[in-house]
């Protein structure tokens, strides 16, 4: 088995620690795991893309080749579509459909439509809207990290509510119930 994953957005979003959460969960299931990422030019603001690598065996390289991920998370449309070399033909893209339009000639909602519809198996959905509607607003990204996870293989989201209390422990316990919240409503859309 391997899989490999791309997660894309912008710094602040999330990038880091849902790479974190894929590795941490392909772990507990007993994979091999590797991981890297990109920084853009500022931590908040600029672009950031995290890949994954997971197998049951061992993991030669950090970077996966073109057209080798079988999942593409994007946190940000724009940023999700700058990473789409890297999609295998049957692999699947989970983007949120909110921008973050950091920069003065951001492309029309058309041209972003138009490239995700040319896509066979894409699942958008506005994630900052479901989060507020939720009640856990500032958890839009977990919210796509959850629909996207369903696409993983090995995953069944048993060890979710152990790995983000991990990951979120030294925040609070209010911030690692919103964050399990929002995991779980994202695994929960129909797509």
């Amino acid at each position: 088995m391997k899989f490999d994953v791309v997660i894309a957005g912008i710094g602040g979003q999330g990038v880091l620690t849902a790479a974190t959460f894929i590795s941490r969960m392909a772990l507990a299931s007993g994979l091999q795991v590797k991981q890297s990422e990109v920084h853009g030019m500022a931590q908040r603001g600029g672009t950031v893309v995290a890949q994954v690598r997971i197998a049951d065996a061992i993991v030669e390289s950090s970077l996966i080749r073109y057209a080798g991920a079988g999942l593409i998370i994007g946190f940000e449309p724009l940023e999700a579509l700058r990473v789409l070399h890297l999609l295998s033909p049957d692999g699947w893209i989970v983007t949120t459909t909110d921008q973050v339009r950091n920069f003065s000639d951001y492309p029309q909602d058309t041209l972003l439509d138009s490239y995700f519809s040319r896509l066979p198996h894409c699942f958008r959905f506005n994630g900052r809207d479901k989060a507020r509607n939720s009640g856990i607003e500032n958890a839009s990204s977990m919210i796509v990290l959850g629909a996207a996870s369903r696409h993983i293989p090995f995953f069944d989201g048993g060890d979710s509510d152990r790995v983000i209390g991990e990951l979120f422990k030294g925040k609070g316990d209010f911030v690692v119930d919103m964050n399990r919240t929002a995991f779980r409503l994202g695994r929960e859309l129909q797509q």
